[in-house]
């Protein structure tokens, strides 16, 4: 098994990490530092996307925030669109249907 050198951006002192890849060896380094949650529909999104947070897609490197003001001042930004599943979106399509 392959050991790997696995060192925090603007740090000096490496980890040493027995693993078999190198992405295994960053997630046993990562371990504790980060917490994940399903995002619960667009209220949620909404909520902390006004804190400033910006959506990222993974594989993809983050948008610099004045390449993102850019984008959306020039109408580039993709508009999220609450879940087909989100409860107040149904609801609201619902009423539309209704004719209300």
């Amino acid at each position: 098994m392959p050991v790997y050198a696995i060192t925090t951006k603007g740090e000096d002192k490496p980890r040493l990490v027995k693993a078999s890849s190198a992405s295994a060896a960053i997630r046993h380094c990562a371990q504790g530092m980060f917490e994940a949650r399903t995002v619960s529909g667009a209220e949620d999104a909404f909520e902390v996307m006004a804190k400033g947070v910006v959506l990222e897609t993974a594989g993809q490197a983050p948008a610099e925030p004045e390449a993102e003001a850019e984008a959306e001042s020039e109408g580039e930004v993709e508009e999220l669109s609450p879940p087909d599943d989100d409860p107040p979106e149904q609801a609201r399509k619902a009423k539309a249907a209704r004719g209300e």
